[in-house]
């Protein structure tokens, strides 16, 4: 064996960090810093475990975290979301006595490990990257901080790889094309993890030579192009009622990375179901491509009603009509471009604030469950891609709790735009410009085109506080004065 010199803990977790890809880690100051790998501290614990769960759910590989005991508890917010959209999140935490984990974190924690002594660092850290990566979800790592100044020769370890979900074998394409001789009424649901590109690309390709329709889960809505003519919607609990009657009336339910837990209403009884992987969706190009070919398809009315469908739920409000939320969306429908990432707050403000907006391929729509999560999700993104147009969108709540992340973003050279549809007596935009940020206030839609163009010309984090009337959800009157016209879009 080589005679590896001596290092100490803290050396030793930033050489396994740095072996495993990690970067950027989110940390709560107190935690632990070093200047081999690229640190953003964060306002608090729980901006910088939700940042962490964000990086992970664009780039498919494991977000990392560092917060110090002391704040333990407070991660459990991207803990949560971790659990509950399969996202891959490593969770260190630096202890200075021993911590009942499990109970600070709750029940929806992944497997939680402590580091035994210095030796053992390297691969402890290489058990928790592959057990995010593994089975998506969090991996927590419970790290002394007495070994950190300790010494050690340990042998670094690398990363441990992740099986790969194994191609549909011949069995699996004859049962869907079986499946689909029989079928008047077939619907497909894409969702859950571990969708690339390539995915998208081959379930569009094979939904479109067999015209099928295709819906997708309330938060992968970002899964197929939502212009393509097989695109039915996104299956939300209080989204369109028209595809909520049409999952209860198909008579074959393919879920490509779905799960029955996905369907609002559940499935259908006595309708074939068939499960599997984003790989499913390359079964279905086989059985599309190697079917009968007997023309037009007996679900072609079937799937032309189901677009029509999600295209007059899509509608948004007109801009120049009611003074609401929707027609800004709508208007940012036809100015974000292809590659922009959306992140915005889960619960109420998500169906509406999504269902006008165009997604057209995965890693493209960042939204949980529920709870605040656009700005901080929104602070993440534009870390990563710093060349697109990055919009965060959250309700006055969900600003207030991550407002002090704006100073994080300015701090770390991310210039994300945040949509706060506030319909709270909270001045945002005030509380914007205290963290450092460029704010504008939006009393009226028609006053919406020039600030969202002023922000994108900032360069810095950017507010925009479009006030509502929680009662009609409508924008508050009066209309103000001209802002002058509106610039050119930058360069992004």
């Amino acid at each position: 064996m080589p005679d590896h010199p001596l290092r100490t803990g803290a050396h030793l977790l930033i050489e396994a960090l740095c072996g495993h890809g990690a970067g950027p880690a989110f940390h709560f100051p107190g935690a632990i810093e070093a200047p081999d790998i690229r640190f953003v501290p964060c306002a608090s614990a729980a901006a910088a475990s939700v940042m962490a769960e964000a990086c992970g759910r664009l780039t498919g590989r494991p977000g990392l975290a560092l917060v110090a005991d002391t704040v333990a508890a407070d991660a459990a917010q991207g803990v949560r979301i971790a659990a509950r959209d399969a996202t891959p999140l490593v969770l260190l935490v630096a202890e200075d006595a021993p911590l009942d984990l499990a109970a600070l974190l709750g029940p929806e924690a992944g497997p939680i490990a402590r580091v035994a002594g210095v030796d053992s660092i390297p691969a402890a850290v290489a058990d928790a990257f592959h057990a995010a990566a593994a089975r998506p979800g969090s991996a927590v790592l419970a790290l002394p901080r007495r070994l950190l100044a300790a010494e050690s020769r340990a042998a670094p370890v690398a990363p441990r790889p992740v099986a790969a979900e194994p191609p549909p074998d011949g069995a699996m394409v004859a049962r869907v094309r079986d499946a689909l001789a029989a079928a008047q009424r077939p619907l497909v649901v894409a969702g859950g993890p571990g969708w690339s590109d390539a995915d998208a690309g081959t379930l569009l390709r094979a939904a479109e030579a067999g015209l099928l329709p295709v819906c997708c889960t309330a938060r992968r809505r970002d899964f197929l192009d939502n212009e393509s003519v097989c695109y039915a919607g996104a299956l939300d609990a209080g989204g369109d009622p028209a595809l909520l009657r049409r999952v209860g009336d198909c008579d074959l339910l393919l879920l490509a990375g779905a799960d029955l837990a996905d369907l609002p209403e559940g499935p259908p009884a006595g309708v074939p179901v068939i499960a599997g992987p984003p790989a499913l969706t390359a079964a279905l190009a086989d059985a599309v491509a190697t079917g009968p070919e007997t023309g037009v398809p007996p679900w072609a009315d079937w799937a032309a009603d189901a677009r029509a469908d999600c295209v007059i739920h899509a509608e948004p409000e007109p801009f120049s009509g009611t003074a609401g939320p929707g027609a800004v969306f709508g208007w940012l429908k036809e100015r974000l471009p292809v590659d922009a990432v959306v992140a915005c707050d889960g619960g109420p403000l998500s169906g509406p604030a999504l269902r006008p907006l165009l997604f057209r391929r995965p890693g493209r729509l960042l939204v949980p469950a529920a709870g605040a999560y656009g700005l901080p999700a929104a602070v993440a993104a534009k870390l990563l891609h710093p060349g697109r147009i990055v919009l965060g969108i959250c309700d006055g709540a969900g600003f207030a709790a991550f407002a002090p992340d704006l100073a994080t973003a300015a701090a770390a050279g991310a210039a994300p735009l945040v949509l706060v549809v506030n319909a709270g007596p909270d001045d945002a935009a005030e509380r914007a410009r205290g963290h450092g940020a460029f704010a504008v206030t939006v009393e009226h839609p028609s006053g919406f085109v020039a600030a969202f163009w002023e922000a994108l010309w900032s360069r810095r984090p950017a507010v925009i506080d479009l006030r509502i009337d929680s009662a009609a959800g409508a924008a508050v009157p009066p209309e103000p004065p001209s802002r002058g016209p509106q610039p050119p879009q930058p360069g992004c």
